[in-house]
């Protein structure tokens, strides 16, 4: 496939996922490596994360996909601390 081609695709796939998921994930990037697609970026929750990777499979459900995205736990406010009690 030509190069130029794969750039557009992820691109558009990119913009597909944002759409789905606005604000939850920062500097979110779809990479091509491998014969995959990398989901890159940086996320405040595991939920969001899980999020990211339902829209992208639901964007483009015959490729293989690798979710990268970190969760900061520092940023978080779903990570329970010793304070909190259930």
């Amino acid at each position: 496939m030509n190069m130029f081609v794969e750039m557009e695709e992820t691109l558009e796939l990119e913009h597909r996922i944002l759409e789905r998921i606005p604000g939850r994930v920062r500097n979110l990037r779809v990479v091509r490596t491998g014969g995959r697609l990398v989901l890159k970026g940086s996320t405040a929750s595991f939920h969001a994360k899980q999020l990211v990777t339902h829209a992208a499979l639901e964007s483009a459900p015959d490729e293989e996909w690798v979710n990268a995205i970190s969760v900061d736990r520092d940023v978080s406010d779903c990570i329970p601390d010793g304070r909190r009690q259930y």
